[in-house]
């Protein structure tokens, strides 16, 4: 089929014919820092979920030997089996001495933590002292 078509123009020689310039237009640009910025914080967030699951499994470790501190009342602690003393408890907890340590705890607080450690009870008190 020669000639013109139905359009009204011919068919192109190829040596008519430009080469197109292939540059991203403005929604090509878009789209590609979109899809970069994507793939970056994809794999932030999958690092980010590694440190925490080897964070998550320290926390687990150093909790399961004891060496996590934790917040407790007063309340909670018993004082009636400590396993380190070989003291008079009763003669030692009206002496003056005490009650001079009760209250400056009272008025200055715990200085140094307490050691507990776990009973079916709850805590028992195994170094330190609770006014």
């Amino acid at each position: 089929m020669s000639g013109k078509s139905k359009f009204g123009f011919e068919p192109l020689e190829p040596a008519d014919v430009k080469p197109r310039k292939r540059e991203v237009g403005p929604m090509g640009a878009a789209v590609r820092e979109a899809a970069g910025s994507l793939a970056e914080s994809t794999e932030t967030l999958v690092e980010q979920r590694r440190q925490n699951a080897s964070d998550a499994k320290a926390f687990r470790t150093a909790k399961g030997e004891g060496r996590v501190l934790e917040m407790l009342r007063v309340d909670d602690i018993r004082t009636d089996d400590l396993p380190r003393d070989r003291i008079d408890l009763t003669a030692t907890a009206g002496s003056d001495e005490m009650e001079e340590l009760k209250a400056s705890i009272r008025a200055r607080g715990q200085k140094e933590p307490i050691e507990v450690f776990r009973t079916g009870a709850g805590f028992q008190l195994k170094k330190g002292g609770v006014a």
